[in-house]
């Protein structure tokens, strides 16, 4: 699949690039998850993280045409319309696991960018010579249960990006469905199971304990049955039909069944 934006966010994307060839950037969130599985809604803006100190995300970004917007410091508006979410990340930073926004008001988690950045691709832009680097799909459910968890009320959209990335994370016609000397194949599931428990081994081949520690407990939460999490990730994901929470439930099952297989 080719990596959802439009020509204004291609443009500024390629700019940014040409303009500090050595500076590492890479598009995390919805546009990032869009590269893999179709997602049931749209995104108006672009999240990168780019490695570089906060104090010099100005310097990279203004002469470019790129403005902060001033009540979320986060976004940048740039030419035609562009918007994006930009969090600057050095090492130590990434370390720590956070970085602290408008003065230190807002504290924003950096779990799971080291897997962004380490296991990135690098996606053609439509239309363009150019590539940009993209987040591993196994980093992205990292990012996405870690964003989830931060800010539960507030991003339930992410819950529907992860039934989008559980449900269709492995193509439909993959091979590995029917091979038996694959993980996925080997393990005798049924078809519905199949992308999930291949996504909870991906997880799991990339996940340092730092990482899975979070991965386990937004199981855990999920699992709640008082709090009935999976029906919120059901309606997010737009699901229809006959206990689209069981639906829910059962993939789970499955991704923490890949992400706990043996050796992995």
């Amino acid at each position: 699949m080719t990596l959802p934006i439009t020509s204004a966010q291609a443009k500024a994307l390629i700019a940014l690039k040409r303009h500090a060839p050595d500076v590492k950037s890479v598009v995390i969130g919805a546009a990032a998850v869009g590269h893999y599985v179709t997602l049931e809604r749209a995104t108006a803006d672009v999240d990168l993280a780019i490695i570089l100190a906060p104090q010099d995300l100005d310097a990279l970004l203004t002469p470019l045409g790129w403005i902060r917007d001033q009540r979320m410091l986060q976004r940048w508006h740039g030419p035609d319309g562009f918007k994006a979410d930009v969090l600057p990340a050095t090492a130590e930073l990434i370390e720590a696991g956070k970085i602290q926004l408008d003065g230190d008001a807002l504290e924003m988690s950096l779990v799971g960018f080291d897997l962004a950045f380490e296991h990135a691709l690098a996606v053609p832009i439509q239309g363009s010579a150019e590539t940009i680097q993209v987040a591993s799909l196994a980093s992205l459910v990292v990012l996405k249960m870690v964003a989830w968890l931060e800010r539960s009320q507030e991003r339930r959209k992410d819950l529907g990006d992860l039934a989008m990335i559980l449900e269709h994370g492995l193509p439909a016609d993959d091979d590995c469905r029917w091979d038996p000397t694959h993980p996925v194949g080997a393990a005798q599931l049924q078809y519905d199971q199949q992308s999930p428990f291949f996504v909870g081994l991906s997880v799991a081949q990339i996940a340092a304990v730092s990482h899975r520690k979070h991965v386990a407990r937004f199981l855990t939460i999920m699992s709640d049955a008082q709090r009935s999490w999976p029906s919120v990730m059901a309606r997010e994901a737009r699901y229809t039909g006959e206990e689209p929470d069981a639906r829910v439930e059962n993939m789970l099952r499955a991704f923490e069944h890949g992400l706990n297989a043996p050796g992995r």
